[in-house]
């Protein structure tokens, strides 16, 4: 038996019209629709994002540690392996998260709206910004916060990201991995060793000028 949808999808095919020919295969991307491999290349290297939109350029100019700024690209790019994303690529039966079990794990439930973070967020955030810290789809939501103008926040929300994104790792891979008791501390603390080791950095790469006078003298006689 054929339902009854099937069947109107049937019904609204045109039948074969002698007068136009037999059916063919043909190229869409291409008026004389013959297949070439020009438009083929043109079509899979076409880039899915513009380097003109905000985000790019907020996410490069986040002068802090690399690692954290690779990270945050990959955020932005939405590249994180999720459930959701693991089971797009056939890598995992559910996309439900592994931690509240309540609903499907994006990278803005991990990050941000799972119950496992959302507790420490609510102890970050400042004020004048937490309305919009827990409404805003992933794209406003990076360039609200590493795109503050408050650099101490700025560094203060990529660090606790990246802790968030790894400590949720550690918790499913490792065994023996225990998850700080006191989260917020322990990311203010790597946020201040981050910076710490940042301002001796900088301090060390300034160039010194030193003067010395250099003069020729004649070596003592033999």
């Amino acid at each position: 038996m054929i339902d009854h949808s099937t069947l109107l999808r049937v019904a609204a095919q045109q039948p074969p019209v002698p007068e136009l020919g037999d059916d063919c295969i043909s190229w869409a991307l291409e008026p004389s629709g013959i297949f070439s491999v020009k438009t083929t290349y043109s079509l899979l290297a076409e880039p899915l994002w513009s380097m003109e939109e905000p985000i790019w350029r907020l996410v490069w100019q986040w002068r802090r540690p690399q690692r954290i700024q690779i990270f945050l690209w990959l955020v932005a790019h939405e590249k994180l392996l999720t459930n959701s994303l693991r089971v797009s690529r056939h890598l995992a039966v559910s996309g439900l998260c592994d931690f509240c079990s309540s609903t499907v794990e994006t990278i803005l439930h991990v990050l941000r709206d799972c119950p496992s973070t959302r507790s420490a967020w609510y102890r970050l955030v400042p004020m004048n910004i937490r309305g919009r810290f827990f409404l805003e789809p992933l794209k406003p939501w990076l360039i609200l916060n590493p795109g503050s103008r408050d650099e101490k926040w700025a560094t203060l929300f990529g660090v606790a990201c990246w802790l968030f994104w790894g400590w949720r790792n550690k918790g499913l891979f490792k065994q023996d991995f225990v998850r700080p008791r006191d989260e917020v501390q322990a990311t203010r603390a790597t946020t201040h060793n981050f910076e710490h080791a940042r301002d001796l950095w900088s301090n060390t790469t300034q160039p010194r000028r030193e003067w010395r006078w250099i003069q020729w003298r004649r070596p003592p006689p033999r």
